[in-house]
């Protein structure tokens, strides 16, 4: 089924936008890590792929973050930031930031 989606999407999709859901029941960071090189492939092909997740693993592995806060729900929904991960790590200036530069140790 994931072949045929994706070769699906290889085809016709300019714009590939992904999502989990915020409870974990369907993780997508773990997903895209586990088909990066289809991922790969896909950006190698000129498609724009967006993942809306809160994977640290793939946060750190991105070429863009924006991150949208500074709180949850009604706190939330403003760009608190937008950059590369690096930038974000270094900034530590989201909540965001302060976790992803603990995962990668910075």
């Amino acid at each position: 089924m994931l072949f045929l989606l994706s070769l699906v999407l290889r085809t016709f999709a300019r714009l590939i936008v992904m999502s989990g859901d915020d409870d974990g029941s369907n993780d997508l960071g773990i997903l895209v890590l586990r088909y990066q090189p289809r991922v790969l492939r896909l950006v190698n092909a000129g498609k724009s792929v967006i993942v809306i997740a809160h994977h640290q693993a793939v946060m750190a592995h991105a070429d863009w973050i924006i991150d949208l806060g500074p709180g949850a729900g009604h706190d939330g929904g403003r760009i608190v930031f937008e950059g590369t991960p690096a930038d974000l790590v270094a900034a530590r200036a989201t909540l965001t930031g302060e976790h992803l530069a603990a995962y990668v140790g910075s």
